[in-house]
């Protein structure tokens, strides 16, 4: 069966008017789906088409809508939904959390390049079809070239294409839509980039472990021939008093030596700070030696990497009230300053707890310092009525400024312009709550509350059992202190003469001079902050006791005794992600517009009755060809690329070597 022969010729130098009248299959009807005519032979194909007795191919007579050609690029822009989708719930799996660590050596960028790299293939098959299905639509309307059709094939390959397209279309056709989206999906690699930032944060590092110091008990004591408690058993000792004004009236609750004799009570008593151990007398001393530091020693904690938090917590401690007493205390003249008229002295300003304790002093007298045991008809001592384990109350009195003949302190004494400082503080035991935590190596602490009533505060020990909220640690505690311990602090408190006890005077022959606690204190910028730190060291104090031992067997600074140790959360610098929603406004206006653009192809190709060409070569060939073609035996029509290619499978093609500018296709 002889098959027939056609040939497209290029020859540029054919003269248009031939080429409008050399065949009646040369342009075809506009009306017709899938024909591409020269304005300017329409009226010629008109006549020729009245007398033309050859069948219309069956390729031009369909009309309806085939969404089906447009398959690919439905499920391509679909693709690109739920890859956009999938890369937003990425981001909400991570953000605000550490940056994942994936097998292979996946991280999170690699998924942000393959998911944007995923969604910037997908969102541009829809578009390049577009912009090159709206160039045969360009075409189906008045006006249009030839060459134009190659300025929509270029600008659905890159950009500069969409660029020239832009200028041809002069920005308001919609095919400059999709030249815009072409564009714009230059720029979706580093929008989807920029949507996480790292930061260096501080997470939970579960290798490491930090623990910090506690005390629930203490019953230190020395003795000085077997280094504990003499014949490994604790003595009685006189507790100090405590008052209850739970009834509504002030009673002293006194706890002493069961079956023993009142002097023999006080004479152990008076010498019970003998058998104060090391280290709690040293951390005492150190606490006024060092009154004037701003900050304080840090307790025993092991944070491995710089950042651990603790807490909130429960640990024994002590704790320190303090309060002005200034308005006890007054300017008294004084007429035994030698060749002077203008001597004062402190006293008492009523008949109150300080007569006997400001009875000796005179103008030359510059601080008076003591500690006692309260004494049971203490009016200021109301406020403490349900403090248990008072030890002692602190009381002093100091020269701050204006004092007369102040040269090199020698001479110096009282004047009426002297002004100076009265002040009591109470020590007593109690139970903290803490939170700690440590940042960059540096300790902080911070006391959220404090328990100060025992659940029992008589023989034979305090034992507090406090109710803190449910989200402390070591909640559901006992702490105890033991009536060894008691006597023995309370005692270097009120009977040691070198602690908390004496006066600082100056003389007519020599400058300051005074105990040397007392005197450290009359220097320190500060009294009443020494004493707070006093409680603050017994308090670190406790907390290391049961672990000094431990440290000096194992030679390790560091160690803490089991039964004193409170673990926390060490924290190491680890990269978060945190999203920036705002640079996904860029993705996600590009899919919907290209949503809209695709819709808008669809329905004016329709309209238009073009045919689903795209970007298919082909369509010039069949539908726009000079020459002698018969395709009257074709059951299907030609209207989408996809049949088009299928028929030209059919057909062969060849450009001969007589005749370079001929392609004949058999």
């Amino acid at each position: 069966m002889a098959s027939s022969r056609s040939s497209y010729e290029l020859d540029p130098f054919t003269p248009r008017e031939l080429l409008l009248h050399e065949d009646h299959d040369t342009c075809l009807d506009e009306s017709a789906q899938g024909s591409i005519i020269d304005p300017a032979s329409e009226d010629a194909t008109d006549t020729q088409r009245k007398t033309n007795t050859v069948a219309e191919p069956q390729f031009h007579q369909s009309k309806t809508l085939h969404a089906k050609g447009w398959l690919w690029e439905v499920l391509s822009l679909l693709t690109a939904c739920v890859s956009l989708a999938g890369f937003m719930s990425l981001l909400m799996r991570y953000d605000g959390k550490p940056s994942p660590h994936w097998k292979f050596g996946m991280s999170l960028n690699t998924a942000v390049s393959l998911m944007s790299t995923m969604f910037r293939i997908n969102i541009l098959v829809p578009i390049a079809a577009g912009i090159s299905q709206m160039g045969w639509i360009w075409l189906a309307r008045p006006g249009g070239r030839l060459d134009d059709v190659v300025r929509f094939d270029d600008a659905s390959r890159g950009p500069w294409g969409c660029l020239v397209l832009l200028r041809r279309t002069r920005f308001v056709h919609i095919a400059s839509l999709g030249a815009w989206l072409s564009l714009a999906c230059l720029a979706l690699g580093p929008f989807f980039q920029q949507t996480i930032r790292y930061d260096e944060e501080f997470a939970p590092d579960t290798t490491r472990n930090a623990t910090t110091s506690v005390a629930y008990s203490y019953s230190g004591a020395r003795d000085s021939t077997k280094g504990g408690l003499p014949d490994g058993r604790p003595r009685d000792v006189v507790l100090s008093p405590v008052f209850d004004l739970s009834m509504g009236s002030r009673n002293l609750i006194t706890v002493g030596r069961r079956n023993a004799a009142p002097d023999e009570d006080d004479n152990e008593f008076s010498t019970k700070y003998y058998r104060m151990p090391h280290n709690l007398r040293s951390a005492m001393f150190n606490a006024m030696f060092t009154s004037n530091l701003m900050s304080l020693p840090d307790p025993l904690y092991n944070c491995p990497t710089g950042n651990c938090t603790w807490g909130p917590f429960l640990t024994l401690g002590v704790s320190a009230s303090c309060f002005d007493i200034s308005s006890e205390v007054s300017l008294k003249r004084e007429m035994s300053i030698q060749n002077s008229s203008d001597g004062y002295k402190i006293v008492s300003s009523g008949t109150g707890f300080l007569v006997d304790f400001l009875n000796d002093t005179n103008p030359q007298t510059f601080m008076k310092l003591r500690s006692i045991t309260p004494a049971d008809n203490a009016s200021y001592m109301a406020p403490f009525a349900r403090v248990s384990g008072i030890l002692a109350a602190v009381e002093w009195v100091k020269v701050l400024r204006g004092f007369s003949n102040a040269i090199d302190g020698v001479g110096a004494h009282i004047n009426e312009s002297t002004v100076f400082e009265a002040h009591r503080c109470i020590f007593h035991f109690a139970v903290h709550e803490l939170e700690e935590k440590v940042i960059n190596g540096t300790y902080q602490v911070n006391e959220r509350i404090r328990y100060t009533e025992a659940a029992n505060d008589t023989l034979p020990s305090l034992v507090y059992n406090p109710n803190p909220p449910d989200d402390v640690i070591n909640s559901g505690k006992n702490f105890t202190i033991s009536q060894e311990s008691f006597g023995i602090i309370s005692s270097q408190f009120t009977k040691d003469p070198n602690f908390l006890q004496g006066k600082v005077e100056v003389s007519e022959t020599s400058s300051l001079s005074g105990p040397p606690t007392a005197f450290t204190l009359f220097q320190a910028d500060n009294v009443t902050r020494a004493m707070y730190n006093l409680a603050d060291y017994m308090t670190k104090a406790f907390r290391a006791n049961d672990s000094l031992l431990l440290q000096a067997k194992s030679k390790n600074p560091l160690i803490i005794a089991r039964n004193q140790t409170i673990d926390g959360i060490a924290r190491s610098p680890q990269q978060f992600v945190h999203v920036q929603w705002a640079w996904l406004a860029l993705p996600i206006i590009v899919l919907l517009l290209a949503t809209v653009f695709l819709c808008t192809v669809i329905l004016t190709s329709a309209a238009y009755g073009v045919g689903n060409w795209k970007d298919s070569p082909l369509t010039l060939f069949f539908h726009c060809t000079p020459g002698e073609r018969d395709f009257s035996d074709r059951k299907k029509s030609l209207h989408t690329a996809g049949a088009m290619q299928k028929a030209a499978s059919e057909m062969q093609a060849m450009i001969r070597k007589r005749d370079r500018a001929t392609i004949e296709v058999d």
